[in-house]
């Protein structure tokens, strides 16, 4: 004998669905937002612009642009990218890959700034708020990367401080 029948009719089982559905969407909601943001953003980045409206689709494409350009460069994990630098400079200790690393972040920063300034002074509020979110995780990292690199210069001993945690991008979260 098997279970006894929950849904007994097409609609009361959509019903159950629905919300099931509207449960799981209230549990994570914000991943789901985070995702769906994302890819608009990377499609926005791809699509052709047009003719029409040029200034308007230019300026979106910019915020996208910038966030490509970061995820490129930096990845997924600001930890992670800083701390595969770390290890770079661990093995080789020289600060050449560091000094490029921050110049690179420095004028992506500056570039950032602009667009932000631009698209603000437009009125484009919405691309402007995704833009300071870019800039804050470039400048999360060019601390970082500052931080190991004067160590570096100064001529304190970058393992002593990677192996007790005391660098900075190992006290700030991901």
């Amino acid at each position: 004998m098997g279970w006894p029948k929950i849904h007994h009719t097409p609609e009361e089982r959509e019903l159950a669905a629905r919300e099931y559905r509207a449960k799981y969407y209230k549990r994570h909601s914000t991943e789901i937002n985070k995702k769906a943001r994302i890819k608009r953003m990377h499609r926005a980045s791809r699509t052709p612009k047009k003719a029409a409206s040029v200034q308007h689709s230019r300026r979106y494409d910019t915020s996208a642009e910038f966030e490509v350009a970061v995820s490129n460069l930096i990845g997924p994990s600001l930890h992670s990218f800083t701390e595969r630098l770390c290890q770079e400079y661990l093995a080789t200790s020289n600060y050449a890959s560091l000094n490029e690393c921050t110049t690179t972040l420095g004028r992506l920063e500056k570039n950032l700034l602009d667009a932000r300034m631009e698209h603000f002074q437009c009125g484009y509020h919405r691309n402007s708020y995704f833009l300071q979110a870019e800039l804050d995780r470039v400048r999360t990292v060019s601390r970082a990367i500052e931080d190991m690199l004067c160590h570096a210069m100064e001529g304190n001993n970058v393992a002593d401080l990677h192996s007790c945690g005391l660098l900075r991008y190992q006290s700030v979260p991901d």
